[in-house]
């Protein structure tokens, strides 16, 4: 699966180098369809997350807890129907008061009464018999198959029993007359506590703990004789528990009916607003219940409006939508005139809405979905995340962006704003310099601050309890802790997805353990010198004209990691040896010498080096024709039709002001260590040479580097290398001294 997503980001890269331009950096008519296309997606996306009810909402809402200046008035009809949850407990109160139908089965009780009296009239005539006990209970069972020798034997011990007939039957009809139910589990599963039993088109009314089941009957029949012998009663009772039968069942289909209409019957609507009511008296305090009716109005008008008028219905959505558009268009124009090649190149640009997208959503559901606190909506993320992977003009233009979309899509409601804007530009200045994932602490401790400052004064002015700040300051305190925490887990997805690289991982490419780097000092000793010194050079350059002194320390670090395979090839790694290049013909020692080029994009790629770093591989020859072999091919006299083209590096040309100083960095130290006699003035003058020859080639025609700027890297060469060539006291020997 690595080796597979390793493989597409290649083809990306790929794609990106054959739709680059290279005229002044101007995005060629695909790559702003593309553009166009994917924010047109991003603002149809925000504006379909966020519920259409807010786009009908008044724009003067109160928050919750403020003193309202003006009495807000009804300006039509409409319902405040009940919450869900507020309905679904009416539903279930409901339901529990309402009857479980109970069909009575009147054949059934009149056979347990016709076997009744016959148990009474065959044990009143097999006591008369003469017959041995042990025949009687015989008897008895085979016309009762019911009972069992035990209750046989108890009837028949039973005197005079035609006497209890009449007691005995009354009982049972007492017990029959609201019927037996066959399990008690029937009842119990059931969410009714109530059952209606159905008899005779009579209703009969209990709890549901009052209907008699089998295993009980027993029970119930004892205790219903008022006699003194209780053995009787509980012969009696075993009796009729034997010849038991259930006569209730339930009506499922009655009791659905039944419960449908009840719930039909049960009002949607909490409270009716007529046009011109007050919803809202002035000076009064806004609580839950008056937002809750406000809302209810922006749902109510939403509804009405689609079926009212189409246009109607239609504009408030297209507004909010163009205000959305409208900003994003902007913050895209930025980053097109100002930042092109840091941010929109096509999978930069994708990142950029993929980090607003996040933002949106995170806003909507902490805030929205959720219902948490205000303050606990995280509106430091996009800010951290984009002045991390981007720049700190970006981070500052975005949370700008960001902070005026929250206040649109939260009803333009200025506090959103406020505290976005405020809060994002200080978690952007506290990640302003990020080298090691500690210097997270210091963005939650300024984040921090800020939100308890921004919350005392926000809610001061609305006259808050020192109660309910106190309990927002510290949601506020939570939420700057977990920002940046979140942050962190973000990162490497953004890196490793968009082919971005922060200033943590070009440290941890810094590192001189690094694989290709300990290669490089084994395999080719001479340019892995020549790059530490460049990279030295880069960073103090880099430094004095405010560009990433980091990222050009470590690009010129690898800029000719191709070398390590044709190391010999290198005038750098020569020490000792032949030049290898006086049997070859100027041609094929340019094809060898810019081969290196494509291998170290090679190996890049291999090792997983940034897309920035990758940059530097390229660009930092351009297409600078290599003067030596060109000549060299010129003397020769070998061919008459000889192209400069064969004898250039593949370029691209620096396409950043970084990757130019890599390239100047490059052969002005190159040009230095050639000089026999490296005094001040002789090294000023070579690379003001070298400066000025890039500069009438073209070479840096891409880099955005003005004139002044290459003034300032031309001081900081000439201090560096002043410093690195200085003369030294030839001190003496202990011979000479003697």
């Amino acid at each position: 699966m690595f080796k597979l997503f390793q493989r597409i980001k290649r083809l990306i890269r790929v794609k990106l180098k054959l739709t680059r331009t290279h005229s002044n950096g101007v995005a060629s008519p695909p790559r702003f369809v593309f553009k166009i296309l994917a924010l047109i997606i991003l603002t149809g996306v925000i504006t379909a997350i966020y519920p259409l009810r807010i786009s009908f909402m008044p724009i003067s809402v109160p928050q919750l807890g403020d003193i309202t200046t003006e009495d807000i008035i009804a300006p039509i009809d409409f319902p405040v129907e009940k919450s869900p949850e507020t309905l679904r407990q009416e539903i279930r109160e409901t339901v529990r008061n309402l009857p479980l139908i109970l069909d009575f089965n009147e054949f059934k009780y009149d056979s347990v009464m016709v076997r009744l009296d016959s148990v009474i009239s065959t044990v009143s005539s097999l006591q008369h018999s003469r017959a041995q006990i042990s025949h009687k209970i015989r008897q008895l069972r085979l016309m009762f198959p019911e009972f069992n020798s035990k209750i046989a034997r108890g009837l028949l011990s039973i005197d005079s029993i035609a006497n209890f007939r009449d007691a005995l039957r009354k009982s049972v009809q007492d017990l029959y007359y609201a019927g037996v139910i066959k399990d008690s589990s029937i009842l119990k599963d059931s969410e009714h506590q109530k059952v209606a039993i159905v008899r005779s088109g009579e209703r009969i009314n209990l709890l549901r703990d009052q209907v008699a089941t089998l295993a009980n009957v027993e029970e119930l029949i004892a205790r219903s004789f008022d006699i003194e012998d209780t053995l009787i009663s509980r012969r009696f009772g075993q009796v009729v528990s034997a010849l038991a039968k259930p006569t209730l069942s339930v009506d499922y289909a009655q009791t659905e009916r039944e419960k449908t209409l009840a719930i039909a019957q049960i009002p949607r609507e909490e409270i009716s607003f007529k046009a011109g009511d007050i919803i809202l008296r002035r000076n009064h305090k806004v609580e839950a219940i008056h937002l809750k009716w406000l809302d209810a109005l922006a749902e109510y008008r939403a509804a009405t409006e689609e079926h009212a008028s189409f246009w109607r219905f239609v504009f408030p959505v297209m507004m909010r939508t163009a205000f959305i558009g409208f900003m994003l268009a902007v913050f895209s124009a930025y980053l097109y005139f100002f930042k092109r090649r840091e941010a929109f190149t096509n999978l930069h640009f994708l990142a950029v809405l993929f980090l607003i997208l996040l933002q949106v959503v995170l806003n909507h559901v902490v805030g929205l979905e959720l219902g948490l606190s205000f303050y606990l909506i995280p509106f430091a993320i996009s800010s951290l995340l984009f002045a991390i992977l981007f720049d700190l003009e970006i981070g500052l233009m975005a949370t700008f962006t960001l902070a005026l979309v929250a206040g649109i899509l939260h009803n333009f409601d200025f506090s959103y704003t406020l505290v976005s804007f405020v809060v994002g530009t200080v978690a952007c200045f506290s990640v302003r310099v990020v080298r090691r994932r500690s210097d997270f602490y210091r963005s939650i401790l300024y984040i921090a601050i800020t939100y308890v400052i921004v919350i005392y004064l926000l809610e001061y002015l609305r006259f808050s309890e020192t109660r309910s700040i106190v309990e927002d300051a510290g949601y506020g305190i939570l939420n700057a802790v977990l920002s940046p925490i979140l942050v962190m887990g973000f990162l490497p997805f953004f890196e490793s997805i968009f082919n971005l690289s922060t200033d943590v991982t070009l440290l941890e490419l810094s590192d001189m353990n690094h694989p290709l780097l300990r290669r490089l000092a084994i395999e080719a000793p001479g340019t892995y010198h020549h790059s530490i010194v460049v990279g030295n050079l880069c960073e103090k350059a880099a430094e004095a004209i405010g560009a990433n002194a980091l990222l050009a320390r470590v690009g010129a670090y690898y800029h000719d990691i191709g070398k390590m395979e044709i190391s010999e090839y290198f005038i750098e790694n020569q020490s000792g040896i032949r030049n290898k290049h006086e049997k070859l013909a100027p041609t094929m020692s340019a094809l060898i010498i810019g081969s290196h080029i494509k291998k170290g994009v090679e190996l890049a790629e291999e090792y997983n080096l940034p897309d920035r770093i990758i940059d530097f591989i390229e660009e930092h020859h351009g297409t600078t024709l290599m003067t030596y072999f060109y000549n060299k091919a010129k003397e020769s006299g070998e061919d008459n039709d000889l192209s400069e083209d064969e004898f250039r590096y593949p370029g691209p040309k620096p396409n950043s002001r970084e990757t130019a100083i890599m390239m100047l960095a490059d052969s002005v130290e190159a040009a230095s260590r050639s000089l026999d006699d490296p005094t001040p003035s002789r090294i000023r003058s070579v690379i003001k040479r070298i400066i000025n020859d890039k500069f009438q080639a073209g070479e840096l025609s891409h880099s955005a580097l003005t004139m002044h700027d290459l003034g300032l890297i031309e001081e900081s060469f000439a201090n560096m290398l002043i410093g690195v060539f200085h003369a030294r006291i030839d001190y003496p020997r202990k011979e000479d001294e003697e």
